[in-house]
């Protein structure tokens, strides 16, 4: 089936040229959808290289802090010896500490150190006392049936919540379980002494299941609203009662309530709720007390003398009812206030935003100096205050001296400490860098850690830890590459010292396994680092440097925590590596206390980056000075960013267009800054009658967007904040609400640095301070449109910047006006139907007057709101994860650097993904904000992060512009933090809930048994003298014993040497187990030295995880050089898989969404238990994404249940799938011993799904969407979410449609979402793809082997198992062979490179070998790989550089060619490879003027540069290309033409 078309078609066709670089993205409505591509710019299209160097010498064991390690505190109480008693966040447990020496007790609960509880407590008849992440906690001396102190904890992990009830000795005394509480999870409690009777107070949330999936597996289909629950016990008594709460306001502020308090007189119940405090007034009934449901008081938070701060922990002074304390986390500080007459008034508060120590003297702190980070807790006592905050530290306060004239001599004591060691901060943020795809997609990364030690072996062996240290200046570290680059490690690699992660594309995944191997010994010679960089930047089996492509970048970025030895040797390689090399080096002085030790970083740092001496010059890296593992964060994603920026030298800007039916065009064009934000704007263009774009600006409804914003004398913008509204204004990101925006960036864990002060360009200004307090400041105004970083040099950094709107580089524009979905019916399987029968109409006719809107994603952190008739801003919502991550933009090596006076900043991904809309009828949110309570039609906008981060928001848009009482509505938000394993889920108030999962690794180093090695080894090191040349009692313990020598059985008990042999190693982790206590070894991977390493078992032993292998495994820490060659340690890693990792509620496993690149499809699911159209469900479903480093990251498919309001942002199908539905990533193939039987790709689904309804090709017999997906490693998956039961087919099957064979070496990476369309001769349905490495557009590798092709389905429109196997669901017999079952399924697939499968048409232009009926596809190769010898392979590496497009029986494909020789850093060529949809012909040549194509080409050549995807609108195809141009022509039209094919895109490509 040829195309045939006019030849003036195909010359306009080709009139596609973009004047300026980047690429260029066309939407031409909401229904047609093209990708982004990457920049163009041959420069920027080659990586940097970055090698990280960590110091890994003793001295990072040290914790960050200086007290006793504990976990963050959630609650804490006094007991009757004077003592302190918290409960732990993170399954920390229960624990006290001995307040006369502030170390832990560590004979409480039974010599375990802290009460976690068993799953069968012998204490407590049996029942189930185990405890997790632990809130409110109290005591009470008046327990009936117990003598002494009994502490109360309240739990929500376990059996659905629990209030735990132990001695102050750790031993249970009672549970009261769920079922006792009256079926509820509890969220408060508070135990109070009134009269003479002790009384417990909790309160929480209760939900039941309405419709049961599988009653007995616990899995529910749908939930009922949240009810409030109020629980009382007299302790004294033992009478309990459950209140009815849920009338008037207070079930409210019960669901929205974390800490309550009761007053002496039992009159008064309090509580926080959403900063605010209500008091209700509480009535006697028996023994119990009850509240009323209506609140006789209400505090509003705010900061004047009658107001409290923002309020979180609450407590009555013991002594008085009329004194009230509370915690603000919001203000980082402890509050007094008196209560009279309704009102609050402020006595006094204490505290400052800090993550330091307070080590003063009692009585020597300023009251306004004591450091908190986010308070928590609190316990107030007749003289004490105790304040637990999220540093995991206690601060103790004198009560009678916190007033306002004693207050600076309150504090007394700092108890407890993080227990994060040096190391593991630093590991966090170098695991930061390489999962941000922001930075790894322009750089390549490796990885080392050095200390003084080369032999690994004892302190004082030959070339030991202090013999290289103090002593020798020649010891060898590096010695040459072993194993195939950048496979393998330096030759040298020990626990001393190695090269672990060659740079290479691929590097930063490996990272972070490789973070977990260190030996944490010795001290620092600089040799170590020195000698790595230089020798394997220049090492010639490396071949790292690209002495062709001059435009590369390369670096080493060394990271140390002390004064290194042998500096001027050091110096002078690093110097040599720079000039010699073209290699820089930047170091980073990191862990604090270093000020006597800067010397050597600041000569290290000059010598490593420029030749002034002073270290003055421009091209001078100063020092990076990290204090903690969030500064440490911050500055090297700043740096690296700063980096990757250099490679880009040009400005130019790029376009992404939409025509609104009116005939206008939209055009998102921006300028590239290289040190700054990118310059955004929307260009509005009007098309005059011949289909003509009128470009002149003054033409009457032209418009350019940036231009009008900046003239705006007022901008909307607003976030969703606990504790500040946006409702009523929609405008509260304000600096008089930066202490409720701080939270939001301590949440994400970033620091704003102090980039304005009194040693700045800018110094002579009265708004530069010391510290960051103006900084935050100017930051917000920043976002607002202020020139805070002082881009045009002239130190006002009040005043409006020239251009105030960000890049928008990913984000597509879609314009939403009156509603218009169709309401036209053929048949009730259609959700036109639906619309139908819920009167649709009339949500059209009262709408019918909603004004245009252009909604466009923007890395300036907004989703801004245009009108689309003015270009007026309406306003701009900054996403609450989103707003968590701005810090990263201030960059202080920018400070006057640009053209020596200007300022600059970092440009960030911010709200770069897609949005899509989809009217909805249900029951959602008032305008207000509050549940509707009955269903209505909404207009919902999903707003994807897409490279901005792994999550999204939900927008109700239904009131668009904001008028009184009405405007745009916060749903919901998501945020996947995978580097601090827990997920975020943001509520319509902004109230955000942590889920925390499992995920990560551990090595030997951090087993019990190891601690306890190096614990013996350490005390025998001092009794002999720290380097005193004394060994005696070293050698003592040098030999290795096992459990059975020590006396309890048990060696990390009190095993006395410094050396461990066992087949058992015991971690203290949290790993999923079974109620026996028992581990799926499918839910862990052990390895070492690259191999998996087999286990025999593992299980939950007293709270722990224990391994068990197969044979033994060494640890040895002895510095004694008696250690034995046969002994020395088992470097082995552990890291939960898949399948071990997960949140606790599968409900909100976002566990393993990565960077949310895929654009969801809106439709509606059917109920599998009741099949009716009524009980359909909207839903979301979107691809993983891109994934970061960790494993499994990516690679599932999310159901995003959008009605679930009550239970926001939780995944539909959750129980069947346990999760999201998880994507298998190929291990080894069984069935193939051939080269082709391993898949080295870490697999991800970033591509969009392509989604089949009923509304979207004719005569479909289900309910519900067919769902194709193809992901990175080359499987194409088939999903079936309808309610067809075909072929024995159920709800959430999947099966492998086809496997594109692709690994690492022929680089079929599938970043590119799917066409597809019906054939009309085959009458089945075709996927059409291709592939290529997205984020390395002009590399290239010697077996690059990328593909066109076109797939059927020969079961469509029905699902069908294939490869013999059906994948399991959670309930089914099998599911444990899940991860088996799904690989073998895959791996029996249909193969495209079998010719029995497949026609290879790639030399096929006649149709001769046009696919038959038994044939399954066709597919082109871009390039000749000749698989016998490398010399013969013809490659030019060629690519697709977008998706392709499917019209009238052709399929087009723009794919890139790099640059022709050696020479990286010029720009390759754009072509368009066309082929007949149904038999792979190529049909390229049809589009050149003369019918045939230039020698040597195949494909059609169009430009140097890169192509966009080519967009249907109207009969016309349209294309751009990125990249440098010599033309002013921005759009043409360019293609129409005749074919037999029916398209249905706009559905499953719906916008």
């Amino acid at each position: 089936m040829n195309l045939t078309m006019d030849r003036k078609m195909y010359q306009n066709f080709l009139k596609i040229i973009i004047s300026n670089l980047f690429f260029v993205l066309l939407i031409f409505n909401q229904s047609a959808i093209s990708k982004p591509i990457p920049p163009g710019s041959g420069e920027g299209d080659v990586p940097a290289n970055i090698l990280i160097l960590l110091d890994s010498s003793a001295s990072m064991q040290r914790l960050l802090t200086s007290g006793e390690a504990i976990d963050v505190p959630g609650d804490v109480v006094e007991d009757e010896d004077g003592n302190i008693i918290l409960s732990q966040y993170s399954g920390g447990g229960i624990i006290k500490i001995i307040t006369d020496t502030k170390k832990l007790d560590r004979t409480f609960a039974g010599n375990k150190k802290n009460f976690k509880g068993t799953r069968r407590d012998g204490n407590c008849s049996n029942q189930d006392s185990r405890v997790g992440s632990l809130g409110g906690i109290g005591i009470s001396s008046n327990v009936s049936g117990v003598t002494g102190d009994v502490i109360f904890a309240r739990d929500a992990t376990y059996g659905g919540g629990k209030i735990i009830a132990i001695t102050n000795e750790g031993v249970c005394v009672d549970v009261i379980d769920k079922n006792e509480l009256g079926n509820f999870t509890p969220q408060s409690m508070e135990v109070k002494t009134i009269g003479d009777e002790d009384h417990l107070f909790v309160s929480g949330k209760y939900q039941y299941c309405k419709r049961w999936k599988n009653k007995r597996k616990g899995r529910c289909r749908r939930w009922s609203p949240k009810q409030a629950k109020f629980y009382t016990k007299n302790l004294t008594t033992g009478v309990k009662k459950n209140c009815s709460v849920n009338g008037g306001q207070l079930k409210w502020h019960i669901l929205a309530s974390w800490n309550v308090a009761v007053d002496n007189s039992g009159n008064y119940f309090y509580l926080a709720s959403s900063g605010n405090i209500y008091r209700y007034a509480l009535t006697k009934s028996g023994d119990n007390y009850c509240p009323s449901t209506s609140y006789e008081s209400a505090y509003s938070h705010g900061t004047n003398s009658n107001q409290h701060y923002s309020a979180s922990g609450i407590q009555i002074s013991p002594e008085s009812d009329d004194t009230l304390y509370i915690t603000s986390p919001t203000y980082h500080l402890v509050q007094k206030l008196s209560v009279s007459s309704g009102t609050l008034t402020s006595i006094t508060t204490a505290g400052t935003r800090n993550k330091g120590n307070n080590t003063e003297d009692a009585g020597a702190l300023a009251a306004d100096n004591v450091r908190f980070d986010q308070t928590r807790g609190i316990y107030v006592t007749a003289t004490k205050i105790w304040v637990t905050d999220n540093k995991a530290t206690i601060q103790e306060f004198n009560e009678n001296d916190f007033t306002s004239a004693s207050r600076d001599s309150s504090w007394q004591n700092e108890y407890g400490g993080g227990k994060k060691s040096r190391y593991e901060g630093a590991k966090e943020a170098i695991l930061a860098v390489v999962s941000d795809s922001t930075l790894t997609s322009g750089a390549n990364f490796g990885y080392g850690h050095w200390n003084s030690g080369e032999s690994g072996k004892a302190k004082k062996s030959h070339r030991g830890g202090w013999q290289c240290h103090a002593k020798l200046t020649n010891c060898n570290y590096y010695r040459g590459w072993k194993g195939d680059h950048p496979n393998g490690t330096s030759q040298l690699c020990n626990s001393d010292s190695c090269l672990l992660v060659g740079i290479s594309e691929e590097g930063h995944k490996q990272i972070p396994a490789a973070l977990e191997k260190y030996g944490l010994a010795w001290g620092t010679d600089a040799n170590a680092f020195s000698q790595m960089a230089y020798e394997y930047y220049t090492d010639k089996d490396t071949e790292v440097i690209d002495e062709n492509s001059d435009c590369q970048l390369n670096y080493v970025i060394v990271i140390g925590d002390g004064a290194w030895k042998h500096h001027a040797q050091a110096a002078a390689q690093i110097e040599s590596l720079r000039k010699d090399h073209k290699v820089k080096t930047i170091v980073v002085a990191y862990g604090g206390g270093l000020a006597g030790r800067m010397n050597n970083f600041d000569r290290m740092a000059v010598k490593g980056s420029c030749d002034d001496p002073t270290g003055n010059a421009k091209e001078c890296e100063a020092t990076i000075v990290a204090d903690t593992p969030q500064e440490l964060k911050t500055q090297l994603q700043s740096k690296i960013q700063q980096i990757i920026a250099e490679r880009l030298s040009f400005t130019a800007p790029s376009i992404t267009a939409t025509i609104q039916e009116g005939g206008s065009l939209y055009q998102a064009q921006f300028n590239y800054e290289q040190h700054g934000e990118w310059q955004g704007t929307i260009l509005r263009k009007a098309i005059g009658p011949d289909g003509a774009v009128i470009h002149d600006p003054n033409h009457p409804g032209n418009w350019d967007a940036a231009k009008v914003v900046r003239s705006q004398a007022k901008r909307k913008i607003w976030t969703v904040l606990n504790g500040a509204s946006y409702i009523g204004n929609w405008n509260n990101w304000t600096v008089d609400n930066k202490d409720y925006i701080i939270k939001l960036f301590d949440d994400m864990g970033h620091v704003v640095i102090d980039y304005h002060n009194t040693s700045s360009t800018c110094k002579a200004k009265s708004t530069s301070l010391d510290g960051n307090t103006d900084d935050i400041e100017g930051l917000i105004n920043f976002v607002r449109g202020k020139d805070y970083f002082d881009y045009d040099g002239d130190c006002d950094v009040t005043e409006k910047r020239n251009h105030v709107l960000g890049d928008i580089y990913h984000s597509q524009l879609i314009e939403i006006g009156a509603p218009d979905a169709e309401h036209n019916f053929t048949n009730s399987n259609q959700e036109a139907y639906w619309r139908s029968m819920n009167n649709y109409q009339s949500y059209i006719g009262d709408k019918i007057d909603r004004k245009n809107i252009i909604y466009a994603g923007a890395n300036d952190g907004m989703l801004h709101a245009f009108n689309a008739e003015t270009g007026e801003e309406e306003w701009g919502f900054i996403p609450p994860f989103i707003a968590g991550k701005l810090p990263t933009i201030i960059n202080k090596e920018l400070d006057g650097k640009i053209d020596t006076k200007s300022g600059g900043s970092n440009a960030i991904f911010g709200v770069d993904g897609s949005p899509v809309v989809h009217d909805m009828y249900f029951k959602g949110l008032k305008k207000n904000g509050d549940l509707e309570d009955s269903e209505s039609w909404h207009t919902i906008l999903f707003v994807p992060y897409g490279r901005g981060g792994a999550g999204f928001s939900v927008l109700d848009v239904t009131y668009p512009v904001i008028e009184p009482g009405e405007g745009p509505i916060h749903m919901f938000s998501v945020l996947n933090d995978a580097i601090n394993n827990r997920v975020l889920i943001a509520d319509r108030n902004g109230i955000i809930t942590e889920h925390e999962y499992i995920r990560g690794g551990v090595n030997v180093v951090q087993s019990e048994e190891a601690q306890k090695a190096k614990q013996n080894n350490f005390t025998a090191e001092n009794t002999d003298g720290i380097d005193s040349g004394v060994y005696t009692e070293q050698d003592k313990i040098a030999s290795c014993q096992t459990n059975a020598d020590a006396a309890s059985g048990k060696f990390y008990v009190d095993g006395t040497n410094a050396c461990y042999k066992g087949t058992t190693f015991t971690f203290n982790i949290e790993v999923k187990a079974n109620d026996d206590g028992t581990i799926p070894l499918g839910s862990l991977t052990v390895s070492e030295g690259g191999n998996i390493t087999e286990l025999k078992s593992a299980k939950i032993v007293n709270g722990k995880v224990q391994i068990e292998f197969l044979e033994e495994k060494f640890f040895n820490a002895s510095s004694s050089d008696n250690v034995l060659d046969t002994e020395l340690t088992n470097n082995f890693s552990l890291q939960t898989s898949c399948f071990g990792s997960g949140t606790s509620d599968p409900a909100f496993d976002y566990s393993q969404l990565g960077e949310t690149w895929s654009t969801p499809r809106i439709f509606r699911i059917p109920d599998e238990d009741n099949d009716t159209i009524s009980e359909e469900t909207y839903v979301a479903v979107m691809g993983g994404g891109m994934g970061n480093t960790f494993v499994c990251s990516g690679s599932a498919v999310f159901i995003i249940d959008l009605e679930n309001v009550e239970n926001p942002g939780s995944l539909y199908g959750a129980g069947e799938n346990e999760g999201p539905i998880k994507i298998i990533d190929l291990h080894n193939n069984p069935f193939n011993d051939s080269n082709n039987n391993v898949v080295d790709i870490r697999n991800s689904l970033p591509s969009s799904p392509v989604v089949i309804t009923p509304d979207s090709a004719p005569g479909i017999p289900w309910r519900g969407a067919m769902v194709y997906i193809n992901d990175l490693e080359g499987k194409i998956t088939k999903i079936n979410l309808t309610n067809s039961t075909k072929n024995q087919a159920k709800m959430f099957d999947q099966t492998t449609l086809f496997n594109l064979n692709a690994d690492t070496s022929n680089r079929r990476y599938s970043y590119h979402s799917m066409d597809a369309t019906i054939g009309t001769r085959s009458n089945v349905l075709w996927l059409f793809g291709g592939t290529g490495n997205y984020e390395r557009i002009g590399g290239g590798s010697k077996w690059m082997d990328n593909i066109l092709y076109g797939v059927k389905d020969a079961d469509y429109p029905f699902f069908k198992h294939l490869n013999d196997v059906q994948v399991p669901l959670l309930g089914d017999s099998d599911y444990e062979n899940f991860v088996s079952t799904a690989d073998q399924g895959a791996w029996k697939a249909l193969n495209i490179d079998d010719p029995t499968v497949c026609k290879d048409t790639t030399n096929d232009a006649e149709g001769s070998e046009c696919p038959t009926t038994f044939d399954k596809g066709w597919v082109i190769h871009l390039d000749t790989v000749d698989g016998k010898s490398a010399s013969q392979t013809v490659n030019r590496y060629r690519k697709v550089s977008a998706a392709p497009t499917v019209y009238k029986g052709n399929v087009y494909y723009p794919v890139y060619q790099p640059a022709e020789g050696a020479n990286r850093c010029n720009l390759g060529k754009a072509y368009i490879c066309s082929a007949d949809d149904e038999c792979g012909t190529n049909n390229s040549r049809e589009l050149a003027i003369s019918g045939s194509l230039p020698e040597g080409d195949d494909c059609y050549f169009v430009r140097r540069g890169i192509l966009s995807e080519l967009v249907v609108y109207g009969d016309r195809l349209y294309a751009n290309v990125a990249g440098p141009s010599d033309t002013e022509d921005t759009l043409v039209t360019i293609l129409s033409g005749s074919g037999d094919t029916t398209s249905y895109r706009d559905s499953w490509r719906e916008h």
